[in-house]
């Protein structure tokens, strides 16, 4: 790839963890889908240990069993509690915003294994919706990172080449989806994935803080 500013490419942003501290509602919730089937909650390191690959994956696994009577009923439990609550305690990340500001629509957007259902309700709500040029949900592109094609989709809208992207995210999900769709790569340490878990993946940057990212907006990537 040639070396471009990284204010010359799209930044495609993950949404839970990067974008936004979703994890006290999306602990809750969790919670809740394992009380409507008799478990006990969770600590907060174990429900984020499974967050990432969209609300069915996140279920299966803080429930432990494979009972589809279980699932189904502990999914509608989550569904029911995550759409009232949506927004009690998530929050942009602070420092974001302000980067978001400087971006063109034509140069953000957002890719999310996040249900559609929850993630237009949850940007609208924060009132940054139409910061984006792209927002692309499991629904839009038919598939969830790391398969490549998300961020392929949001290429696509915003008619760029992979080689004028940069894939930004908090997962292995998100550097692996990145890598298999030519793009450059910029992990966060500020949300869902550990660093030893970010290490592994192998990004191209690594970013520790907001502040960061807002530097590597004039520095060659």
């Amino acid at each position: 790839m040639g070396i471009l500013r990284l204010r010359e490419k799209a930044l495609l942003f993950d949404l839970d963890g990067t974008l936004v501290d979703s994890k006290q509602d999306l602990v809750a919730a969790a919670n809740a889908a394992r009380a409507s089937v008799g478990l006990p909650s969770l600590s907060n390191e174990a429900v984020q240990a499974n967050i990432g690959l969209g609300v069915d994956s996140l279920i299966r696994s803080i429930l432990g069993t494979e009972d589809q009577g279980l699932f189904r009923q502990a999914k509608e439990a989550f569904i029911s509690y995550y759409t009232e609550h949506l927004l009690d305690h998530t929050r942009i990340f602070e420092g974001l915003e302000p980067i978001l500001k400087t971006l063109q629509r034509s140069q953000v957007g957002v890719v999310t294994n996040k249900a559609r259902v929850f993630a237009l309700p949850l940007l609208e709500g924060l009132g940054i919706s139409d910061r984006f040029g792209a927002i692309v949900t499991p629904e839009d592109a038919g598939q969830k990172k790391p398969d490549p094609e998300p961020l392929l989709y949001a290429l696509r809208l915003l008619g760029l080449p992979p080689e004028r992207a940069v894939v930004v995210g908090d997962s292995r999900y998100d550097i692996e989806a990145g890598k298999r769709a030519g793009l450059q790569t910029v992990a966060v340490l500020w949300g869902f994935g550990t660093p030893e878990e970010i290490e592994r993946a192998n990004p191209d940057i690594i970013v520790r803080s907001p502040n960061d990212l807002a530097k590597l907006l004039s520095t060659p990537l």
